[in-house]
């Protein structure tokens, strides 16, 4: 049952080269996200209409989306290095 379990994780996990492909690309999705945000933060900060304060409210309402994709980066990478790390270890069990 537990080699059953493990194969079924690897093959959701990993595609033709051995990759891990839903986490490389959540990766790619939260880099996209984060370069999206980054860029609108940026068209606030050099618009000359708005005053001080719709800045800085504006960039406010921007940061807990970039906070939580820069979070989700990390924990997706973070994840992967995990799952690896328990697959070497079952493979030396077996």
């Amino acid at each position: 049952m537990k080699n059953l379990m493990r194969d079924r994780r690897a093959q959701e996990r990993s595609g033709p080269s051995g990759e891990a492909v839903r986490t490389t690309e959540n990766r790619h999705r939260v880099e996209w996200l984060f370069e999206k945000l980054k860029a609108q933060v940026e068209a606030v900060e050099a618009d000359a209409d708005a005053s001080t304060i719709d800045k800085a409210r504006t960039v406010g309402y921007l940061a807990n989306p970039i906070l939580k994709a820069i979070e989700v980066g990390g924990m997706a990478s973070r994840l992967q290095e995990l799952e690896n790390l328990m697959d070497r270890l079952q493979e030396k069990t077996s």
